[in-house]
């Protein structure tokens, strides 16, 4: 499953077009050539560097918190932190068997979900991915008031979608299987669960503000890629997980440039900037907005 390709935006892609267009017209020889692009692992060579144009710096690190909730954050969690189910280019969905080998309607009353989580999934931080992560992730964005954050305070989640209508996560088989029973029925359960916060992480640092700055809590990583580094107005760089179980991502580090004004763009991109095409990008999830709406249309 190719997390990276599934899941970008068109304006910052015509960013990165832009900055390569000027690379191939300063070179001192070109060449051309056409085709159709393949997207099979084995045809994409291992190494080099994606830079990607955002523009907009961060609010936190928790894209699932109220405050930082931006489609930047996603564009930066959605190949760190794992979803059960990845967005694909037709709009479907599909399962990351890399983080749950299956995931089960067994029942219809009341709704159930039964998910195996895949032996192998591991944090980059040693600890197992598990039920607990479930029930944490639930806990956090139900809306219950009886689920308290550090300190006795209120979850402060960018949206309850799905989570409110849960009665119970309940875990087995060692923490491998995570069992989930609706109170009333969900039709777009699998939007739920993605992404997921580090619950182990969370639980110690904060929900809500355990993630505003950046340090070990931000880097600790459930997918293909970790945040390396963050400069606050400048870029953010993520490198290999060196702790993934999948298969091993091709790029040797992606850069995330946060473009917050015009003097900042180079001057051919700038330019022929009015000539590009142009797309709103997606509001941000509120608190009653769905779960699905934090994932971005397919380019």
């Amino acid at each position: 499953m190719n997390r990276l390709t599934t899941r970008r935006s068109g304006t910052a892609l015509l960013a990165i077009a832009c900055l390569t267009g000027m690379a191939a017209c300063s070179s001192t020889s070109s060449s051309t050539t056409s085709g159709t692009a393949t997207s099979s692992p084995g045809a994409v060579k291992s190494g080099g560097t994606l830079t990607y144009a955002l523009d907009e710096d961060l609010a936190g690190f928790n894209v699932l918190q109220a405050n930082d909730a931006e489609f930047v954050l996603q564009e930066i969690l959605d190949q760190v932190w794992p979803s059960v189910y990845i967005p694909q280019p037709n709009v479907g969905l599909a399962l990351d068997t890399n983080v749950v080998t299956s995931a089960t309607v067994t029942s219809e009353s009341p709704q159930t979900v039964v998910y195996n989580i895949n032996p192998k999934a591991t944090w980059s931080d040693g600890t197992p991915i598990s039920a607990q992560d479930f029930i944490y992730n639930w806990q956090a964005q139900s809306g219950n008031p009886a689920y308290k954050d550090v300190g006795g305070k209120a979850f402060l989640p960018a949206s309850t979608a799905g989570y409110s209508s849960v009665k119970s996560v309940t875990s087995s088989n060692n923490g491998k299987t995570a069992t989930v029973v609706f109170s009333t029925p969900f039709g777009d359960w699998k939007s739920m669960f993605a992404p997921m916060i580090p619950a182990h992480i969370a639980s110690k640092v904060g929900f809500n503000t355990g993630f505003q700055n950046f340090g070990p809590s931000v880097q600790v990583s459930g997918g293909p890629y970790m945040i390396q580094s963050y400069t606050q107005g400048e870029d953010l760089v993520e490198v290999p997980n060196p702790h993934y179980w999948g298969v091993a991502p091709k790029l040797s580090k992606e850069v995330f440039r946060f473009i917050l004004d015009d003097t900042q763009i180079p001057p051919p991109c700038r330019t022929a900037r009015s000539t590009w095409p142009t797309r709103s990008r997606p509001p941000s999830p509120s608190k009653t907005g769905s779960a699905a709406s934090r994932t971005p249309p397919p380019p």
